[in-house]
């Protein structure tokens, strides 16, 4: 999946840096991990966590968490780096419900650029039905 803002992050030190020096936003299907960085490039990472049984169950999470993502690129805030980890509820919450919990919190946690209205926003309908196929 292209991004036109961010890049994705690929390699293992960059995972464990982010893990250890950066802060963190638990939601009960997600948890996100964040630093910031020197320049203005955006990164960022979906991790799934073992306790998501079954690799079909945890492709699927993956690809859901990524539809997320897609809808958030072009409002990431410039020079941070994101890590989504995925929990073992996310494949039963409700599509759009999560996506504005989401929203709320990456927007608290300054990492996205407000939209005219928060309540208002849906993510765009093709990542939904992407999401839903499985």
């Amino acid at each position: 999946m292209r991004l036109k803002q961010a890049k994705w992050i690929k390699e293992n030190y960059r995972f464990r840096k982010l893990y250890r020096r950066g802060k963190f936003h638990n939601l009960k299907e997600v948890s996100v991990y964040f630093r910031e960085r020197q320049d203005d490039q955006v990164f960022v990472a979906v991790a799934i966590s073992r306790k998501v049984r079954g690799a079909v169950q945890r492709n699927a999470t993956k690809r859901r968490l990524r539809a997320y993502i897609q809808n958030f690129d072009g409002r990431f805030q410039p020079g941070r780096e994101i890590i989504f980890m995925a929990r073992p509820g996310l494949m039963e919450a409700e599509f759009h419900e999560l996506y504005s919990r989401l929203e709320k919190a990456l927007y608290r946690a300054d990492l996205i650029e407000p939209k005219d209205s928060l309540e208002d926003s849906k993510p765009e309908d093709g990542a939904l039905e992407a999401a839903e196929e499985v």
